[in-house]
């Protein structure tokens, strides 16, 4: 079936002084207001990035329909990834002529609102690409960042597609990066003959828990969202852990993106292949079962050929946890936030919001709100970074 033309959690951050404790961020200082769930995704008839946003991850709203970057002609814009990274956002996307081309594009922006281009990220080194598809932004623990793409020698669309691993050599602009590594693991990845047709994997999703790398992507030879995991490091090699129609929603979906919600809830928002609308599933006992598919609203949707393949993200500060920061005498400050029943969550301390430094992981609170006292660094400035893990 040809694929129709047409982390890490993230934290809530805090910034401080030796004199006076105060907000970083705009957006966090906005907090109280629940708009906390970003939606990256595209016109399946425009190819422009849109925006969206929601305040319970099912239902989207968007500034002007949510359109907020055209691209240049001749490089259009599909299955827009976001991430933030170090103060500033950015989205790598499927670019060319629905990706016929050796290379995936990446834009950067301040404000989710006003987009650039930063650079063209080369596929050149796995041999005579035609297609390139889907790049996914992955953050690891070790706050490493990376992309996984597929990429495909084979004239014909959708077929022959492997999964590769690249990172930035320049982790603080994003503008070098890394010679692809393939994605291995036989069993999850068979090696597939020339007479196959319809074979490989793309729209790969990672999620890390427990020291697994968890890979969604959609399985070409089963037209199915399939789950791998590998102990082994990011590139595998993986075994299968879900196969088929595991989840209940049928064949010919593709594009998941996948959060943990908070509570023993996960969500998986994922496209249609044939009609280019988005739906979702929730799962509460660690992916075992998957609640029965619900539309997921959107401007303008659901009408076919309308959206696609995104990602869904929580901005710094979007988590709605009522958290507050303050000083407590001489060289200490006191964060105070709403947990989550059930939930554990990990409090870093940075001097220059590179190297992370795990101050406590909190256990499940028996009362809140929760309430921590720290000590200042004695440098002139501290952050503080509080993430919900997963379970």
């Amino acid at each position: 079936m040809r694929k129709i033309a047409a982390t890490a959690p993230h934290p809530l951050l805090f910034a401080g002084s030796l004199l006076a404790a105060w907000v970083l961020s705009s957006f966090l200082a906005a907090s109280a207001c629940a708009d906390s769930f970003v939606l990256a995704t595209f016109n399946n008839g425009e190819q422009k990035l849109r925006i969206l946003h929601s305040t319970n991850a099912a239902e989207f709203l968007g500034h002007a329909q949510g359109t907020v970057y055209t691209p240049p002609p001749g490089n259009n814009l599909r299955d827009p990834s976001i991430t933030h990274h170090r103060g500033r956002y950015y989205l790598c996307h499927t670019a060319g002529n629905f990706g016929a081309v050796d290379f995936f594009s990446i834009l950067v922006s301040d404000n989710l609102w006003d987009w650039s281009h930063l650079t063209d990220v080369s596929m050149a080194a796995v041999g005579d690409v035609l297609w390139t598809w889907a790049p996914e932004w992955f953050l690891d623990d070790d706050g490493s960042l990376h992309v996984f793409v597929s990429a495909s020698t084979t004239p014909q669309i959708s077929i022959k597609h492997k999964i590769y691993e690249l990172h930035p050599l320049d982790p603080d602009v994003l503008t070098e990066w890394s010679v692809p590594a393939e994605v291995t693991g036989p069993e999850a990845f068979p090696p597939w003959t020339e007479d196959e047709t319809y074979v490989g994997a793309y729209d790969p999703y990672v999620v890390k828990r427990d020291g697994t790398y968890w890979m969604f992507f959609y399985n070409t030879r089963s037209w199915h969202i399939e789950l791998a995991r590998s102990t082994n490091g990011l590139t595998g090699p993986y075994e299968p852990s879900r196969t088929n129609n595991w989840q209940g929603i049928g064949a010919f979906k593709e594009g998941p993106t996948v959060m943990y919600l908070g509570g023993g809830r996960w969500r998986m928002i994922y496209a249609d292949v044939i009609y280019s609308f988005l739906s979702y599933i929730d799962s509460t006992n660690n992916w075992a079962t998957w609640s029965a598919p619900q539309p997921v609203t959107l401007p303008g949707a659901p009408t076919n050929f309308t959206v696609n393949h995104g990602t869904l993200i929580v901005p710094p500060g979007g988590l709605d946890l009522d958290a507050r920061i303050a000083t407590a005498g001489a060289g200490h400050v006191q964060i105070a936030f709403q947990a989550t029943e059930g939930d554990h969550y990990r409090l870093s301390t940075s001097t220059n919001l590179s190297a992370w430094t795990t101050a406590e992981i909190i256990p499940p609170a028996a009362s809140n709100p929760v309430i921590r006292t720290l000590p200042t660094s004695g440098s002139e400035r501290q952050f503080w970074r509080l993430e919900r893990l997963l379970p």
